[in-house]
């Protein structure tokens, strides 16, 4: 059973919240259209969604789009753009001007909630000088390649913005050979970029110290599409 610890760092406060949850954040979108709500969840990275609509769960894979994301299964078809998004059924648009729901708990002194913000694509990172510096860094006796939390924050450095926000699922509750760790910080001084989303995929090398296999990572913006979600493109 994977095993889910949850950090809140509130650094305008400079409180640090440590606890464990049962599972990873949610990630998935709730949008109103009009007097409906629609909820889709992704599966894995977003390559696909489940569809939960009129009762029933359908799983949607990404198809190319003009513009925008796009999941089909044929039947229906889930087309987001930025906040918005509309719903095709059978070539019929059934549900259109459907808007992203904006959290009400925005709390400033908690920033888990930045966690559960859907993000809608996110751009591979080359790891490959990180894992040097680490591997490096092992040799020499160093301990913070040890531990998959301490890897993150090294590879993130600098944690910029007004709050930051960290999730990490191992593989099993105890001897994990992998884990994964999101790191979102938000309220950059910046007048385009307000915030990223990082993931990092990491494995346990027989020496006991950590290394990333994968790191992706979307943005938030101050304006445009993506003010409560994370998306690879560019903030206008």
């Amino acid at each position: 059973m994977a095993s889910c610890v949850r950090v809140s760092l509130v650094l305008a406060a400079a409180v640090a919240v440590l606890g464990v949850c049962g599972a990873g954040p949610a990630g998935g979108a709730v949008f109103v259209c009009g007097p409906d709500t629609l909820r889709v969840d992704p599966v894995g990275s977003w390559e696909a969604v489940v569809l939960h609509l009129d009762g029933g769960v359908f799983l949607l894979p990404q198809v190319v789009a003009a513009s925008g994301v796009r999941y089909s299964d044929g039947e229906r078809t889930f087309w987001m753009k930025g906040e918005t998004a509309f719903l095709d059924i059978g070539g019929v648009i059934t549900k259109s001007g459907c808007m992203l729901v904006r959290r009400a708990e925005e709390d400033p002194q908690d920033a888990a909630w930045l966690l559960d913000l859907p993000v809608f694509s996110s751009s591979a990172v080359d790891v490959s000088a990180f894992n040097e510096r680490a591997r490096k860094a092992s040799e020499g006796g160093e301990e913070w390649p040890r531990d998959p939390v301490r890897v993150a924050m090294e590879y993130i450095g600098s944690f910029e913005g007004r709050v930051a926000a960290l999730v990490k699922v191992d593989d099993v509750g105890e001897g994990a050979v992998s884990s994964t760790v999101t790191v979102v910080c938000d309220g950059f001084l910046d007048d385009s970029i307000r915030g990223t989303w990082n993931e990092l995929h990491l494995a346990r090398k027989q020496a006991g110290a950590w290394g990333v296999t994968r790191a992706y990572r979307a943005y938030r913006c101050w304006r445009g599409p993506h003010g409560r979600s994370y998306s690879a493109e560019p903030c206008l």
